[in-house]
């Protein structure tokens, strides 16, 4: 069954092109969340995931990179709207279909399961056979973010690698987003916590 939005999002204007953006703010992305039946500690989680992605892609950002940071903060908000629906695997293409209308908030919904799911990987999770592998910078901080927040707590330690055997490639692609995030942020981000 295929699940829509109950509220949608305004559109704004980028006033520059005369062309319309579909942009999603804070405050839409809370308000999908809550009339989408995200449970409450779904919700605690989205938001911590939403500090700690915003804080990277700032620091990103700090350092003369090109990152949505506004986008960063609302795809991170609702990268599990999906939960509504489902608490299995499928809830990141769950998500996905309720933004669709939404092309850039549904890819890094869709793509935040894991580190990315390869093509097979996907197949033999019972999803669609393609590839689920965050690809822009937002999408990747995204990702590494949900990776790095367990119910409502920020963790060094990222929950994908601490699960999955040693050597498995899930958990390769884990660490090399790990590398990747810090490497573009210029620092460790736990480390900048200290």
């Amino acid at each position: 069954m295929t699940h829509s939005l109950k509220y949608k999002a305004v559109i704004s204007i980028n006033m520059a092109s005369k062309t319309a953006v579909e942009k999603i703010t804070k405050e839409d992305a809370l308000l999908l969340l809550k009339t989408n039946n995200v449970p409450e500690d779904v919700v605690t989680h989205s938001k911590k995931v939403a500090e700690l992605a915003k804080e990277t892609a700032e620091q990103i950002k700090s350092r003369g990179h090109r990152v949505d940071v506004e986008f960063v903060e609302t795809a991170a908000l609702l990268h599990d709207i999906g939960r509504g629906v489902t608490h299995g695997i499928t809830h990141g293409l769950e998500g996905g279909r309720m933004l669709s209308s939404y092309p850039r908030y549904a890819r890094a919904v869709e793509n935040h399961l894991g580190a990315g799911l390869t093509k097979k990987e996907a197949a033999e999770l019972g999803l669609p056979r393609r590839d689920f592998i965050p690809r822009t910078i937002e999408e990747k901080i995204v990702a590494w973010a949900d990776k790095h927040v367990s119910g409502g707590r920020i963790v060094a330690e990222n929950k994908l690698v601490r699960k999955l055997p040693l050597g498995h490639p899930a958990s390769l692609r884990a660490l090399a987003l790990d590398e990747e995030v810090n490497e573009l942020a210029g620092v460790d981000m736990f480390l900048k916590k200290e």
